[in-house]
């Protein structure tokens, strides 16, 4: 028993090692963190959104969406700049605050007289003359631009020619210039020279180009192009609402000393409001369910006849311009599984920041998660490796419970992103590692033995087999052993009076203690065949004077069927049947035999064949023939010592040449 402790010790340090190197592997890919964590990572926060969307928040934000509607009612996109022009004024004049178009204006008015003069052939020279004195829709567009405050958008993209959007925000920087760490761009999708120049501001309108998936998480705040920051469509027009001239933008702390050649963006700051940001200068979106209700269509605002009817929507508003028709493909999705119009997101990027009501990932979130990690895994080993299976499983489902329960109260009362699924994953990665090497190569000899001896053996048999599990190697050995073979007697019969279920009732109500006998007699139950017990001495495990122990086992059976029969316990003589008593036959037979596993790699059951065991079974089927309970072979008789037994006859056994001479108790 020693040396199988040492063996569990030994087996037990290992297993704590590689288990604390798994959590060590586990932590470094953490550090390492490739985009599939990233991606489960912001898959996890969606979900958070989704189960705890926010309500609209009350800010004075108004959308006006170029719908289906207005596409039918106005004509084809892009409409003349005369009718946007108009669209401003009337905003203009129901007293927005700013107007801002989520959308590039980079091409002349294809219906400015100009242009259709180009394009069209026409035959007449006064009308063409007449064409070309009416003024530029651009112009006039320009002219309705700059008399009121009006935000314009550009957008990023890949290109080789260096164009870039005029400048309308300064920025000034609390550390380092940050335009390295900001999504930057090479060249631009720009409006009209007249209309970038009329323009009170201009902001890109690129939404986040890192989210994965295709969703939009984060709204950038700031992009760079070289060392130059540009403001976003959100801060852009926030700022030129506020009135404000620079955009001050925060680095974290600890980079802000001069040695540091990196930097990044904790906050931004749009007049009053400060703003937490990515490290890149993003804000984290909290989204609200998207309800087309609460945007204004633009054709339903031009064609109102009174202009008190929207009043109470525009006056005093910050008022976006954008695209929700199918057609014109401005369409994005946000974590809530919803499509909606870019211009939407634009909106509720502003309303969060006039709330102050953000969600943020605050700088030490890796680190905290990355410690929780490795707290938690180190342990949930020490809890395996000390207490074993169960208070470790208990362990890890109060700490999993844990994580999960302070990250979603973190991120719904106080709008805290932190990721519960790296620790939690990991600690189901060390309790399975645990597990395996626990359960998998330190129990495994153990739980088989249990599971393919428990019922047949007597539990101290079974733990002997434990500490001699090499004794079971899938094959054979030949070996002496003594082999019972028990039949009920009449059984046909007696199953024909009884219903199913009670056939089933009986035999176990018999079988049950017959078997605990054979177990005390440290014999083992090979198998139960119908009305048929088979059990074996002297194997799996060594039983000294098996013949005489398989003896006692015999004269105790018969003398509990004698018992049961006494007291009734089936209840047939209660009810009348022909045969009320029940009667038994057993015959044992002492010999060499192969045992070993029997069957198959995926399933064998532990049995004895051979002639040995054949025997024994010819000999029990004697028994009635003889007209006695009880026969044994002329080898148990001379071994079984402890017992006096007289000779019943000579017998020829079924399949065997000679005879057979069998002998029963002599009282």
């Amino acid at each position: 028993m020693r040396s199988f402790v040492r063996s569990i010790q030994g087996k037990r340090l290992f297993a704590t090692t590689v288990a604390v190197l798994s959590l060590a592997l586990i932590i470094a890919l953490r550090f390492v963190n490739p985009d599939f964590l990233t991606s489960i990572r912001e898959l996890t926060f969606d979900g958070y959104q989704r189960l705890n969307p926010i309500e609209r928040l009350n800010s004075k934000v108004q959308v006006i969406e170029i719908d289906e509607a207005s596409i039918e009612a106005l004509g084809q996109w892009p409409w003349p700049r005369t009718k946007l022009a108009t669209l401003v004024e009337t905003l203009a004049g129901l007293g927005a605050q700013v107007i801002a178009f989520d959308m590039v204006f980079s091409e002349a008015d294809r219906l400015s007289p100009a242009s259709l003069l180009k394009s069209l052939d026409l035959p007449s020279e006064s009308i063409r003359d007449r064409l070309a004195s009416m003024p530029d829709n651009d112009d006039a567009f320009a002219a309705t631009i700059a008399k009121n405050k009006v935000v314009l958008g550009f957008a990023l993209k890949n290109g080789t020619a260096a164009i870039t959007p005029r400048r309308t925000a300064s920025f000034a920087f609390t550390g380092h210039n940050p335009a390295s760490s900001t999504p930057s761009f090479a060249s631009a999708l720009t409006n009209l020279p007249k209309l970038e120049s009329a323009a009170s501001g201009i902001g890109s309108i690129t939404l986040s180009v890192a989210d994965s998936g295709g969703i939009v998480r984060r709204i950038p705040l700031v992009v760079a192009n070289g060392a130059d920051l540009y403001p976003s469509f959100v801060t852009e027009t926030l700022r030129v609402a506020l009135g404000a001239r620079t955009i001050a933008v925060k680095t974290p702390k600890h980079l802000r000393d001069e040695a540091q050649t990196t930097s990044g963006i904790s906050s931004i700051k749009i007049g009053p409001y400060q703003v937490p940001t990515t490290y890149d200068g993003a804000l984290w979106s909290q989204f609200r369910p998207y309800n087309p209700s609460q945007a204004i269509s633009a054709h339903e605002l031009m064609k109102a006849r009174s202009a008190a009817t929207f009043r109470n929507q525009i006056e005093g508003h910050i008022v976006l311009i954008g695209a929700s028709a199918t057609g014109l493909l401005d369409l994005r999705t946000t974590p809530l599984k919803e499509n909606v119009p870019g211009v939407t997101i634009h909106a509720q990027g502003i309303e969060q920041i006039l709330a102050q009501d953000f969600l943020t990932r605050p700088d030490w979130a890796n680190g905290a998660e990355i410690l929780a990690t490795g707290i938690v895994g180190l342990i949930v080993i020490a809890a395996f490796a000390v207490f074993g299976s169960l208070v470790s499983a208990l362990t890890s489902a109060t700490m999993l419970t844990g994580l999960l329960l302070g990250s979603w109260f973190l991120f719904k009362d106080f709008g805290l992103l932190l990721d519960p699924v790296f620790p939690v994953a990991s600690t189901i990665a060390v309790f399975a590692i645990c597990a395996a090497f626990f359960y998998i190569l330190l129990d495994r000899e153990k739980r088989f033995i249990r599971q393919a001896f428990g019922q047949y053996l007597a539990p101290s048999l079974v733990q002997q087999l434990e500490e001699r599990h090499d004794s079971l190697a899938l094959g054979g050995e030949m070996k002496e052993i003594t082999v019972m073979f028990l039949d009920i007697r009449d059984f046909t019969s007696l199953a024909e009076q009884l219903e199913p279920d009670e056939v089933i009732q009986f035999l176990n109500h018999l079988f049950s203690p017959l078997s605990q006998i054979i177990q005390h007699n440290s014999g083992m139950i090979d198998k139960y065949q119908g009305d048929s017990i088979m059990a074996i001495w002297n194997a799996p495990i060594d039983v000294k004077d098996h013949a005489n122990c398989s003896c006692k086992a015999a004269q105790e059976m018969l003398a509990c069927v004698d018992r049961l029969n006494a007291e009734d316990a089936f209840g047939f003589k209660a009810r009348n049947l022909k045969k009320p008593e029940v009667r038994v036959g057993i015959g044992l037979n002492t010999g060499e035999a192969c045992v070993g596993n029997i069957g198959s790699l995926q399933r064998f059951n532990y049995s004895a064949i051979g002639d040995t065991v054949n025997i024994a079974a010819r000999i029990e089927s004697c028994t009635k023939r003889a007209d006695t309970d009880f026969l044994v072979s002329q080898t148990t008789s001379q071994l079984a010592t402890n017992f006096a037994f007289k000779k019943v006859g000579t017998f020829q056994l079924k399949g065997k040449v000679n005879n057979s001479q069998l002998f029963t108790f002599e009282n």
